[in-house]
């Protein structure tokens, strides 16, 4: 059981990175209507990226969920791919780079989580969660 939970969660972020890919490149898919004269304020309120990034970062907030570590997995997954539309990995331009900071507050806010916790001997002990987060922030 533990290994298809393991399995789907990586289904769930490859699809997640490829559907960011294209709300990247082709935001007016995600609408049904676009009745708007192009105006520029209004765009990056409805970015679907944002949005994406928004609720993954909303997802993220609770500690010590099986959630919280897939949603840093979909953030380093982001973070590592290109947002070019080519067929590489890292074409150069940024997926997520105009939105770090709907990324880094929940990594940051497990690594600070992780700080407080002392073990038996009265040393820190971080989680895999905490570990996790600082190796998506590096």
């Amino acid at each position: 059981n533990n290994s298809n939970n393991e399995e789907l969660e990586l289904l769930v972020i490859k699809n997640l990175t490829w559907v960011a890919r294209a709300m990247k490149h082709n935001p007016g898919l995600c609408f049904a209507t676009d009745n708007d004269d192009d105006n520029d304020d209004d765009d990056n309120e409805r970015n679907p990226l944002r949005w994406l990034l928004t609720r993954l970062s909303q997802i993220a907030k609770p500690k010590n969920r099986p959630r919280r570590a897939a949603v840093f997995k979909c953030f380093a997954a982001f973070c590592r791919v290109g947002g070019g539309g080519g067929g590489g990995d890292n074409d150069g331009s940024s997926l997520v780079g105009e939105f770090l900071e709907l990324l880094i507050e929940p990594l940051y806010r497990s690594v600070l989580e992780a700080e407080g916790i002392k073990d038996q001997d009265g040393n820190s002990k971080e989680s895999d969660e905490a570990t996790l987060a600082r190796e998506v922030l590096h």
